[in-house]
């Protein structure tokens, strides 16, 4: 099965966060973080 993946963004003065996003099947993983430092995996069933 092929998954779909998302990327988003956000940056302003005192802000720069990403969040990815991506789905395979029934279950999902987002990860999450400021840029630049170590992304933190939360996984979803």
């Amino acid at each position: 099965m092929v998954g779909i993946k998302f990327h988003l963004a956000y940056k302003d003065d005192k802000s720069d966060k990403f969040w990815s996003i991506e789905v395979s099947g029934k279950s999902f993983t987002v990860t999450y973080g400021k840029t630049g430092t170590n992304a933190k995996p939360h996984i979803n069933f």
